[in-house]
């Protein structure tokens, strides 16, 4: 059984039926040429496939895509219930890390977001989510520009109650990679 497979058992027995089980991208677009991942094409959209069987979706704007290869479904706020973490690219601020979810009426919604980078063409390659320091909420790694800055920055996903949520820089540390141009 492979990993997909083995979340969506595990994503569709722990929780509710309004549950995220599956998630990818649509919309391909080439209004984005960075190529970082090997070619020029990103995505606008992003659909979710809940438990019940219903999709949902989102689309952006012209300015904003998807650099990403694909979305990672993780239960950051510990409900049973997966959020999709991003990478999302702005044409002239570059990319920042984004958690989309459920509100209350089951709509797909942006939860919460780091800032952009600041410049177009600057990526992050994201790296894991657990709670990597024992204290209860889920932290977010990535590495802010693999090919430049090289920093890996950690953030931890907190609730703020009534569905609001905040991302918080709790570490970084540079001198690190995890990607090469094009893969």
């Amino acid at each position: 059984m492979n990993l997909a497979a083995i979340l969506l058992c595990a994503f569709t027995t722990s929780a509710g039926a309004d549950a995220i089980v599956a998630a990818d991208y649509t919309h391909p677009t080439e209004r984005y040429p960075h190529g970082i991942l090997g070619d020029k094409i990103e995505h606008a959209g992003l659909r979710v496939t809940l438990s019940d069987g219903r999709a949902l979706s989102a689309v952006w704007s012209e300015k904003i895509v998807f650099e990403d290869t694909a979305p990672r479904l993780v239960d950051l706020n510990g409900d049973g219930a997966p959020e999709v973490i991003v990478v999302e690219s702005h044409e002239d601020q570059g990319a920042r890390l984004a958690i989309w979810g459920l509100d209350a009426e089951d709509r797909l919604v942006e939860k919460a977001f780091t800032p952009f980078i600041g410049n177009a063409f600057r990526w992050l390659a994201v790296e894991g989510a657990a709670d990597m320091d024992g204290d209860g909420h889920i932290e977010i790694a990535y590495v802010d520009r693999p090919h430049l800055a090289k920093q890996l920055k950690v953030w931890r996903y907190v609730p703020q109650g009534e569905g609001a949520v905040n991302l918080a820089l709790v570490a970084t540390k540079d001198g690190l990679t995890n990607h090469q141009i094009g893969d």
